[in-house]
């Protein structure tokens, strides 16, 4: 299909009110009940369409017959209203506008763009690099449907996940450079750091430098990757898969202590298994730790690895190996 994307001043709010109407009609049942769907249809009739369009730029993506099958309104800094029509959900639609939106805004030299997500658009947001500010829910009629206020400073290199995961709780993408500062802190905190043999960044900076330089992944299709819980979009730390220098692949994690022993690490470790499984088609997986961290030892073995050997770190720290066979 050939798409087009056009940049709006004044339109026909109708049309775009039937595809707002579809678009949420056609959530799955597991974002929005029937009902809550039936709730935000009815505030969206009942609310001033054309006068809320008329103040706003609107880009519209439309298919090869220049049928309309998706728009954003906006002004500056803030995205209103971002819609897919029903028809052409998981299509990357939404990906192309949020894209093409962040391009517009780079070029007239916005700090930030940012907007209030609701629960079908927050993935795509965490996707893109937007960082939860708060979590609002809002009452409509007898329905209270959560949504995200979420944000993107514009200052940084363009970067957008290309590796995105999600379990019952949690989304797990690539590093970007807007994780800075919560693992500067993460690596600050001494108990983190304990059994891991790494130093802290020196500054929010020097974390921000590694991660702009951080690319395992396309060279060697795998890498580290942002924890964020999916409740509150609070970012817990990251798990991943690495190449070691001998050639194993590496299970490795690393949470703040805020979000200990509530089973993150396992479950965030039992996706970068699955997808190293059946998307990267390994054979095996290792699992490294220091004799003494407990904790590691016992998320190892939950996720289904055995203890291979001891051997030593990179730095000569003695190590537990263990591995499971995929």
């Amino acid at each position: 299909m050939s798409r087009g994307n056009t940049l709006c001043l004044n339109v026909e709010f109708a049309e775009h009110l039937e595809l707002m109407q579809r678009s949420i009609a056609a959530l799955s049942d597991t974002v929005y009940t029937e009902a809550e769907k039936a709730a935000w249809i009815a505030s969206i009739a009942q609310s001033n369409l054309p006068e809320r369009l008329s103040q706003q730029f609107v880009m519209e993506v439309t298919d090869e017959d220049q049928k309309m099958i998706g728009f954003a309104s906006f002004t500056e800094g803030e995205i209103d209203l971002l819609y897919i029509d029903a028809a052409h959900q998981r299509q990357g639609v939404g990906h192309e506008l949020l894209e093409d939106l962040e391009l517009y805004a780079r070029q007239e030299a916005w700090p930030s763009i940012s907007t209030f997500a609701s629960k079908a658009l927050f993935p795509l947001c965490i996707k893109h690099g937007y960082q939860v500010i708060e979590t609002q829910d809002i009452s409509l009629g007898d329905q209270v449907l959560r949504r995200f206020h979420v944000s993107k400073p514009l200052h940084n290199e363009h970067h957008i996940s290309r590796f995105f995961m999600e379990t019952d709780r949690l989304y797990l993408r690539e590093m970007l450079s807007i994780d800075a500062e919560n693992f500067y802190r993460l690596n600050a905190d001494p108990e983190v750091m304990k059994h891991t043999g790494d130093t802290p960044f020196a500054d929010v900076e020097a974390s921000r430098q590694f991660l702009e330089n951080y690319d395992p992944y396309s060279e060697e299709g795998m890498g580290r990757f942002t924890v964020i819980r999916k409740e509150d979009g609070q970012t817990l730390g990251w798990c991943g898969l690495r190449v070691m220098p001998d050639g194993d692949v590496d299970l490795g994690f690393r949470l703040d202590q805020a979000f200990w022993r509530q089973g993150y690490a396992t479950e965030a470790s039992i996706a970068c298994l699955e997808w190293g499984k059946y998307s990267l088609e390994l054979e095996s997986i290792i699992g490294r730790c220091h004799p003494n961290n407990i904790a590691s030892r016992k998320t190892l073995e939950k996720v289904g690895m055995q203890f291979e050997k001891e051997s030593t770190d990179e730095s000569g720290e003695p190590m537990l190996v263990y591995r499971i066979r995929l």
